[in-house]
């Protein structure tokens, strides 16, 4: 692992990455050797890990999920290793890819789309309430519920932060219910992916349902906590969904993207496509959002990633190098989905930095915080600049230089 891992580092580091989140271990070795990573001389990353719900031990089949979760715990930062390591958020998966006819929607997939007409509750991996069960969702997550561990979701469909929202709130009215066995939650909470956003067909917009859920308040005076005790729901993008399967999503969704022999593209404005990502809804409803890879699935590249949210293009036959992109369909009753670059720059900052309490040490520049900083050639807040031809010249971990380009 210790030879390969120098490549491994400076692929990411060199994009303008100075913190990675692992996020999901499935194995103990797998956080383990997150841990190794972060104790290399000269370290040009900082290192975050989260945990599994149903994470393995390959050495002891006999220890339980939550018994090895405690077992890795580590502090959110720890001054003996200058930060560079933690492990103090679980991950939990409530659904497949959208992509793979698996995520969890509300309605079917299209029935003339890739998908065939694949029901839309196909990918769930917890038995949603109604059909004869409990909220599975809250159970998985009940142990880790309140203040010591972070929570992060994987949740593509809209059926899916629904199930997951649900069970957010259901926790928390627990924690601040007199004689609640956990202490309500005061950590942000993350759905990962939050794909497909709704339908312009319907009311439903799970978006907006976020929104609300944030603005609720729960009771938990009783408990000793003075304030209402808000969820503090948030998402994280992977802008390669745009990019990649946008022109897909037409199909898989809408049951159109087809490209006819003149190259045109049947209108979807009043198709769910609109809703992929909707990072435009999310600052409508006041819903902090960041952006990653699911690497080695997509490349990491926070400039790209910028890119991609702010122009929404999209390729038929993904090919990043040529010309042949296309903007993806706008919602005539959701409005456009871009945002401007600055709202894009917070999302692989300051906003990723929060959702893993980090905002206190790095994510902005401020005095006493650690000097973690990528310098660019380039103005990417420029609206004449190309954002993906900007080069990133070096980085800054814990203030120690690391250079990427001749003229550092």
């Amino acid at each position: 692992g210790k030879d390969k891992a120098p490549t491994f580092i400076n692929e990411f580091a060199k994009t303008g990455v100075t913190t990675i989140v692992n996020a999901g271990g499935f194995m103990k070795s797998e956080v383990e050797f997150i841990k190794t990573l972060s104790e290399l001389d000269d370290s040009k990353l900082r290192y975050r890990s989260l945990v599994s719900v149903d994470i393995v031990d390959q050495n002891n089949d006999g220890v339980s999920h939550h018994d090895i979760a405690e077992s890795l715990y580590f502090n959110t930062w720890d001054d003996t290793n200058k930060g560079l390591y933690g492990v103090y958020g679980v991950k939990l998966w409530v659904d497949g890819s959208t992509q793979g006819c698996s995520g969890y929607l509300e309605k079917k997939y299209a029935d003339k789309g890739l998908c065939a007409g694949t029901k839309g509750r196909a990918g769930y991996n917890y038995k949603p309430i109604g059909l004869g069960t409990k909220n599975n969702v809250a159970r998985e997550l009940r142990n880790y519920w309140g203040d010591k561990w972070l929570i992060q979701v994987h949740a593509n469909g809209d059926a899916a932060m629904k199930q997951t929202t649900d069970a957010f709130e259901l926790l928390q009215k627990e924690a601040c219910a007199d004689g609640g066995r956990h202490n309500p939650n005061t950590n942000p909470l993350v759905i990962h992916h939050a794909t497909v956003g709704g339908d312009p067909k319907t009311p439903e917009n799970a978006i907006r349902m976020i929104g609300e859920s944030r603005n609720k308040g729960f009771s938990c005076g009783s408990r000793g906590i003075d304030k209402l005790g808000k969820l503090d729901i948030t998402l994280s993008h992977t802008p390669a969904h745009i990019a990649y399967w946008g022109g897909a999503f037409q199909s898989i969704l809408d049951g159109k993207g087809t490209p006819t022999a003149t190259g045109k593209i049947a209108d979807d404005s009043d198709g769910r496509s609109t809703m992929i990502d909707a990072t435009g809804s999310d600052i409508t409803y006041d819903i902090p959002f960041s952006l990653h890879s699911d690497v080695p699935v997509s490349p990491v590249n926070p400039l790209w990633y910028v890119e991609q949210v702010v122009s929404r293009n999209t390729w038929f036959y993904p090919d990043i190098k040529t010309s042949q992109r296309m903007p993806m369909p706008v919602s005539d009753v959701f409005g456009k989905q871009n945002v401007e670059v600055y709202e894009a720059l917070r999302a692989i900052t300051i906003v990723p930095a929060r959702q893993n309490l980090l905002g206190n040490k790095i994510g902005s520049i401020a005095e006493e915080k650690i000097a973690d900083l990528v310098i660019l050639d380039g103005d990417p807040t420029d609206v004449s600049t190309d954002i993906l031809s900007i080069n990133v010249i070096s980085t800054f971990v814990n203030g120690i230089k690391h250079c990427w380009a001749a003229e550092c």
